[in-house]
C-alpha cells in the first residue's frame, strides 16, 4: 500500500517566528498534486493510490477556479 496525503483547504498565513513564508493553498495543492502523480507511476494498478490523487486534482481545480473567478 502506499502513502499519501489529504489535500489540505488552506495553508494558512505564515506567522511571525516563521523565517521564510508559507506557500499559498494553489502551491501546496500543486505540490500534493506531483506527489500524487509520483504514486501513480510506481503503483500504477493501486485504486487507491490513483482515488487520492483524483482528490487532489479536484481540490487544486476547484482552488484554481475560485481564484480565476475572484481575478
Amino acid at each position: 500500500m502506499t502513502e499519501h496525503t489529504t489535500p489540505g483547504t488552506d495553508a494558512g498565513p505564515a506567522t511571525a517566528t516563521d523565517s521564510t513564508p508559507a506557500p499559498d493553498a494553489a502551491e501546496a495543492l500543486q505540490q500534493q498534486l506531483v506527489q500524487a502523480l509520483m504514486g501513480i507511476i510506481g503503483a500504477p494498478d493501486d485504486a487507491e493510490t490513483a482515488r487520492a490523487a483524483d482528490t487532489v486534482l479536484r481540490a487544486l481545480d476547484a482552488r484554481l477556479a475560485g481564484e480565476t473567478a475572484a481575478a
